[in-house]
């Protein structure tokens, strides 16, 4: 079996790479059963496993896309909060630091609280 990371030829039973120790071995998403990375169905329960990778990882990509709205959510509720509370929140462009600032400071001076760089804003002016 040919290894599909670096095309050492290793023998049939061998459950890792001679050549650079990736698995040679998958798990079947259906039953979990192994199977060689070369076969298309499970040996097992019959399954596509191919076709079931590909549903599994829209599943993933579902899920991840939902973390990420309610992470932009969270992040926008915080945001208008901090807007409410009188203050702006300005993100550190060299280490990535949330800095509040009171909504009537000049920004022109504003500085990072953590590396203590400047921070630009649209405000400066």
């Amino acid at each position: 079996m040919r290894c599909p990371i670096c095309g050492f030829a290793n023998e049939q039973k061998v459950r890792f790479c001679g050549g650079c120790g990736y698995s040679l071995i998958g798990r079947c998403p259906a039953c979990k059963a192994e199977n060689s990375l070369t076969r298309r169905f499970c040996g097992a329960c019959g399954s596509d496993i191919r076709a079931a990778e590909g549903k599994l990882e829209e599943l993933a990509d579902e899920r991840r896309r939902e973390r990420d709205s309610e992470v932009i959510e969270d992040e926008l509720q915080y945001l208008k909060e901090q807007w409410a509370a009188g203050y702006v929140v300005f993100m550190c462009p060299h280490c990535n630091t949330k800095n509040r600032f009171p909504k009537e400071r000049r920004f022109r001076a504003a500085r990072c609280g953590r590396c203590r760089e400047p921070i630009r804003s649209d405000f400066d002016s």
